[in-house]
C-alpha cells in the first residue's frame, strides 16, 4: 500500500466518523503524549483512536469561537490536508523520508532536497533583492509568507 492510499485511508476513517453524531456525554481520555501510546492491534482500536483524536480536536474549536461549527472546520482541515497530500509526488515522498532519517540520527542535518525543490531555492536565490523583499508563494489555497 502505498502512502498517498494509507493517507487516504485515514482520511475516509475521519470523514466517516465526521458524519456521525459524536457523544461528548462520554467520558473519555485522549493521551495527547505520544510516546505513552501503545501499537495497535487491530484497525477498530485505530478507528477508535481517530474517533477520540477528532473529538479531541472539536472540543478545543468549541472553547474558542462560537461562531463556526467546529465539526465543519474539521471537515474542511482534514479536506485540505487530502489535498495536500494527493498532490505529493515521488520526489516529495523520498524527500520526506529521506530528511526524517537524517534528523533521527542527528537534528542539525540539514534536509534533503528533491530536484524540483533544489531548482526552485536555485532560481529563489539567484534573485537580486534590494532592501527587504517579500516573496508570496500560494499552494493550494495556503499562503507562505517568506521575509527575505
Amino acid at each position: 500500500m502505498t502512502n498517498i492510499e494509507r493517507v487516504g485511508e485515514a482520511f475516509d476513517t475521519a470523514q466517516k466518523i465526521l458524519e456521525s453524531p459524536i457523544d461528548f456525554n462520554v467520558n473519555e481520555e485522549y493521551i495527547l503524549d505520544k510516546s505513552k501510546l501503545t501499537f495497535l492491534k487491530n484497525t477498530d482500536e485505530l478507528a477508535d483512536r481517530w474517533r477520540k483524536k477528532i473529538k479531541y480536536e472539536i472540543l478545543l474549536l468549541k472553547s474558542g469561537d462560537a461562531n463556526n461549527d467546529p465539526v465543519e472546520r474539521v471537515k474542511r482541515r482534514y479536506a485540505s490536508q487530502r489535498r495536500f497530500v494527493q498532490q505529493d509526488t515521488n520526489d516529495d515522498v523520498l524527500e520526506y523520508f529521506l530528511t526524517s532519517i537524517g534528523r533521527t540520527f542527528d537534528t542539525q542535518v540539514a534536509r534533503y532536497m528533491s530536484p524540483t525543490a533544489n531548482r526552485v531555492m536555485q532560481d529563489a536565490m539567484a534573485r537580486n533583492f534590494v532592501g527587504i523583499g517579500v516573496l508570496y508563494l500560494c499552494l493550494l489555497e495556503i499562503s507562505f509568507t517568506f521575509h527575505l
